[in-house]
């Protein structure tokens, strides 16, 4: 990384467009960091459109149609899907009409194509005290011919010699690799990449293209990747918020030994969140899973510098037996100092972690960056609007 100044989406970009054309070909590109950070090392792209019905015929057509729709938006690339590669193989379908009008059963046609494909035992061959098996088999020549294997001889009851094609159908075609299912429902999963876009962008692009894309009946379409994990990823950050926030009041409500100072104090956090925002628009970083880890931990540190205040004013009211608005003044001129100090003795801490280039660095500059950017705007805010706030709402409690 330090050897270089493009970033990892022009390199793809360059290599892409220098790699030829081939028939049935299909190149894919894999971030190893991606697959590092997911179970097993198991390659997670930030595009997954997941089908889910019970015919794997209709799973195939409508994968078919949704990865030509999305082919063609711009900055998606590397489109693929979980059936796309297959194994030849042979369909065997057997006319149970056919074959019951020649007296013969499923199990029967079933074991003549087992006996010359697969082969069967034919004792073994002693020699020395060593035991060979035999296996009786066609020649691999005759079974890799359709034509022979169509002409394969079934013997019936009443001696009549019959070919496998008067009996069944045999279509040559490609099978699955793997089958794979989720809930018990079985699925096929289209997957792609995208040239360095915002992602919740282009998943709208998709939706919306994909909106009149024809499901039968018991067939339906859930989206995946990095845009699923995105949106859970917030669903937990939202809950570990809300009990941080509740832990944080429980503590300072039994400290104050009071309800609404409290909530006073934490009018600091939402003005955290302008530095946070305004800072990471500053160094050009997006709102991502390293920038939300920062704000919950400036969660606890923000309501420090409203804690140090709200606390002296109540100082001065109770012991010095000052009046609201002269108890909020001479407070916030007392602890000017030691809020700033402590705000910028933080602040200086993280500015190595913000600046580093190293390896790895980019986690978490960022976490570094949201507690900077929160802190040096909420404890400017918080200077001005707690006072403004505490002298409002105990004028308003003593009316």
């Amino acid at each position: 990384k330090t050897d270089r100044k493009r970033s990892t989406e022009e390199i793809q970009d360059t290599v892409r467009k220098g790699l030829p054309p081939f028939e049935d070909v299909d190149y894919k590109f894999m971030k190893m960091g991606q697959a590092m950070m997911t179970s097993g090392g198991k390659q997670e792209y930030p595009i997954q459109i997941k089908i889910f019905g019970a015919d794997l015929e209709t799973l195939t057509k409508i994968s078919g149609e949704i990865k030509r729709k999305i082919k063609e938006i711009p900055g998606i690339y590397d489109t693929a899907t979980t059936l796309e590669q297959g194994s030849p193989e042979l369909g065997i379908k057997i006319d149970r009409l056919k074959a019951a009008k020649f007296g013969l059963s499923v199990s029967e046609i079933s074991n003549v194509i087992k006996s010359n494909i697969k082969g069967i035992s034919g004792g073994r061959f002693r020699q020395k005290g060593e035991e060979i098996d035999i296996k009786v088999i066609l020649n691999e020549k005759d079974r890799s011919n359709l034509h022979k294997i169509k002409n394969l001889p079934v013997l019936t009851k009443k001696g009549a010699v019959l070919s496998l094609s008067q009996l069944t159908e045999i279509t040559s075609r490609k099978g699955p690799i793997k089958l794979e299912r989720e809930n018990k429902r079985r699925k096929i999963v289209i997957t792609a990449n995208h040239g360095g876009s915002n992602l919740s962008k282009v998943m709208n692009l998709i939706k919306k293209e994909l909106k009149d894309v024809y499901l039968p009946v018991g067939y339906s379409i859930e989206y995946g990747g990095e845009a699923e994990n995105l949106k859970e990823m917030f669903i937990t950050l939202l809950q570990l918020f809300a009990l941080a926030i509740l832990l944080i009041y429980m503590v300072m409500a039994a400290q104050f030994e009071s309800f609404i100072h409290p909530l006073i104090i934490m009018v600091t956090i939402p003005l955290s969140y302008v530095g946070v925002i305004l800072m990471l628009i500053l160094v050009g970083k997006t709102i991502s899973m390293p920038a939300a880890m920062g704000v919950l931990i400036l969660f606890g540190i923000i309501v420090n510098n409203a804690i140090v205040l709200i606390d002296y004013v109540n100082h001065l009211r109770r012991n010095e037996g000052m009046d609201i608005r002269s108890a909020v003044i001479e407070g916030a001129k007392v602890r000017l100092r030691p809020i700033l100090m402590t705000a910028t003795t933080t602040m200086i801490a993280m500015v190595p972690m913000a600046v580093n280039k190293m390896e790895g660095s980019a986690v978490r500059s960022v976490v570094a960056v949201s507690i900077i950017g929160g802190l040096m705007v909420g404890t400017i805010l918080t200077l001005f609007v707690i006072p403004v706030i505490y002298d409002y709402v105990e004028h308003r409690l003593k009316k």
